[in-house]
């Protein structure tokens, strides 16, 4: 037992900081946790409240420091205190702010945040709009859509907002329900003043697209969920592309300009656009869109094509011309879902050469598109698909790198492909002289023939979880519910 003479354990080298190096080291760990958007990564612990609960003098300088109370989410009733207090600590820094509003079949009354609450959220948050640095808005039915169309267009300009995103997210049973929930009148906000906008999301909202003069400069742009009639014109899609020649992200899904109307015969030019998505949309439109723009540093394509009733062979073998193919230069390739033949599949990926990585969802494909990266034989019914025995002892005769699918890729991601098939394709591409570097495997496909592709040489093997990929940033942080202690 210690006596009160014996000598005491010597404080850890972190007690001997100065502050501000200590308050240097809090900004460089809530930063670590922050995307290129402001705000905290998926899944991620608020590092400022763990700061803060260590010992007195964390607490004390987390609390003084500013610049870690600066990001603020609404998702639950709770949340109102603690963004009242994130308010105070966070002085007069930059705000980042996400409010996630439940649906009225999934609200609980006392936990989450709903038509009860929603105008107390901007109760809290308006009288800081000239702060606002990023601000993301989740509806989820008609009554708090109606409250944010009020309220974005009263609570005044944004002169610091950098990213915007609104959504309204409902489950739409027909093209019909859609059209007649988005198409109320269209309304203005933020006084049409953004000056600082650059990341831009609009998500089942109407706007007056003649008074969007902040659409411009633009870095990301993602439109979704615009029946025909709520689109903007094809005048309107031209000013905002041609008014963001720095454009890098373009986004998307049942979306886009008018098709009604005259289209300018000249393609828009994107020069610096590397990552485009299309999603949900007709094959013919598709076409008449590419045609209409300009993409010669596009880099990253990701498709989600397969509606019902739709022919998108006419799209794929439109875009995979032998003479002039309009992804020459893709380096990714990611396909959620993709309604083609094997034949028009297999002309797509001859047209990427240049092609490193590819992902795909072999549950939204047809089977016989995993057959056209083995080189056309592949019955995913055979013994052989199912076999330890590898299909390809006997190195086929060499074939010249032009009838080789993407003799570059390095990297493989899928989902619906078990550990046999894998190890087949890996040895095809092996046979081939063009080996597969890194597969990245979801977690739900994972057996004993995918470890025993992690036990090879020179092939790097991770995994993912499906519900990972389906998160983005600015989702709810729901791993780290402490509360504020109020000071």
């Amino acid at each position: 037992m210690a006596t009160s003479g014996s000598p005491q354990a010597p404080p850890p080298p972190m007690a001997k900081l100065p502050v501000e190096l200590l308050r240097r080291v809090f900004v460089a760990g809530f930063n670590d946790d922050i995307d290129e958007y402001h705000i905290r990564k998926f899944g991620r612990a608020r590092f400022e409240v763990l700061v803060s609960h260590v010992c007195h003098q964390w607490r004390e300088v987390a609390i003084s420091t500013a610049e870690l109370w600066t990001c603020i989410r609404l998702a639950k009733v709770k949340d109102l205190a603690q963004a009242r207090e994130y308010l105070r600590r966070a002085k007069k820094r930059l705000l980042d702010i996400v409010v996630d509003s439940a649906a009225a079949e999934e609200h609980v009354p006392g936990v989450t945040l709903s038509r009860g609450e929603f105008c107390d959220v901007f109760d809290i948050i308006s009288p800081h709009v000239a702060r606002w640095r990023t601000f993301i808005l989740k509806v989820r039915d008609q009554t708090c859509k109606a409250w944010a169309r009020t309220l974005t267009s009263s609570c005044g300009p944004a002169p610091a907002l950098e990213t915007l995103e609104l959504y309204h997210i409902q489950k739409w049973r027909s093209e019909q329900t859609l059209a007649s929930s988005i198409s109320l009148l269209p309304v203005t906000i933020f006084d049409e003043f953004l000056p600082r906008l650059r990341n831009v999301s609009f998500i089942g909202v109407n706007l007056v697209w003649d008074r969007t003069p902040y659409l411009r400069r633009l870095k990301k742009l993602q439109f979704a969920t615009h029946a025909e009639d709520v689109r903007p014109t094809y005048q309107v899609w031209t000013r905002i592309l041609r008014a963001s020649p720095e454009l890098e992200k373009l986004r998307l899904n049942y979306s886009g300009p008018q098709s009604s109307g005259t289209w300018d015969a000249e393609p828009i030019p994107l020069p610096w656009l590397r990552e485009l998505s299309l999603e949900c949309m007709e094959s013919g439109y598709l076409c008449r869109l590419l045609d209409h723009l300009s993409l010669p540093r596009l880099r990253h394509l990701h498709l989600e094509l397969d509606e019902d009733e739709e022919d998108y062979n006419t799209f794929v073998n439109h875009i995979s011309k032998p003479d002039a193919p309009a992804f020459g230069n893709l380096r990714s390739l990611h396909i959620t879902a993709l309604d083609c033949t094997a034949e028009t599949w297999r002309r797509l990926l001859l047209s990427v050469p240049n092609l490193t990585g590819l992902e795909v969802n072999f549950r939204r494909v047809n089977d016989a598109l995993f057959g056209e990266l083995r080189g056309g034989e592949y019955d995913s019914d055979s013994d052989d698909a199912r076999s330890t025995v590898t299909v390809y002892d006997l190195e086929p005769p060499p074939s010249p790198d032009e009838d080789i699918v993407l003799p570059r890729l390095q990297w493989f991601k899928s989902t619906g492909l078990d550990g046999a098939e894998l190890w087949g394709f890996k040895e095809y591409r092996e046979s081939i002289g063009h080996p597969i570097r890194h597969f990245v495997i979801a977690m739900d496909d994972r057996d004993v023939y995918t470890q025993k592709l992690e036990g090879c040489p020179h092939v790097r093997v991770s995994y993912f979880t499906e519900e990972d990929e389906e998160a983005v940033s600015y989702e709810i942080d729901a791993s780290s519910d402490e509360d504020l202690d109020e000071q």
